[in-house]
């Protein structure tokens, strides 16, 4: 990875302090990056990536039933085509992030790679494990 873009959406904040954990991560790595509000995805530069990080807070219920949001399904629509992108997905959560990822998934453009990497945080901050994680991405090529 040598320049990674990060979109999110968020509703209280905790995962637009979650995007900057990850791109303050990635910038010491010397990772070029981009981070950038899901209504700005008009301005986000995709020809520049070739790692894209989409997030967003847990929805649904306590336990069972979480998905993203409605309004980041509208601006996962108005993405371009991923497919020569990695693409990582992200969340922050209250309690269990459950179908998060694979609802997440399922809004994606066609043919896109989606990483095994998936960061998920409660407090907005990256764990020690999200780390290791970030650091296999950047140490090796899909």
């Amino acid at each position: 990875m040598n320049r990674a873009l990060i979109l999110y959406h968020s509703r209280r904040g905790t995962t637009a302090a979650y995007s900057e954990d990850i791109a303050a991560d990635l910038k010491a790595r010397g990772i070029g990056v981009k981070v950038l509000p899901m209504y700005q995805v008009e301005q986000a530069g995709f020809e520049e990536a070739d790692t894209v990080f989409i997030g967003c807070w847990t929805s649904g219920l306590m336990f069972f039933m979480q998905k993203p949001e409605k309004l980041w399904v509208e601006y996962v629509k108005k993405l371009p085509s991923l497919e020569n992108k990695d693409i990582v997905l992200f969340t922050t959560y209250k309690i269990l992030t459950g179908s998060m990822f694979r609802e997440m998934r399922k809004h994606l453009p066609d043919r896109s790679f989606v990483s095994l990497v998936k960061l998920k945080s409660r407090n907005s901050k990256l764990s020690e494990s999200n780390k290791q994680l970030l650091n296999l991405l950047t140490c090796t090529n899909r």
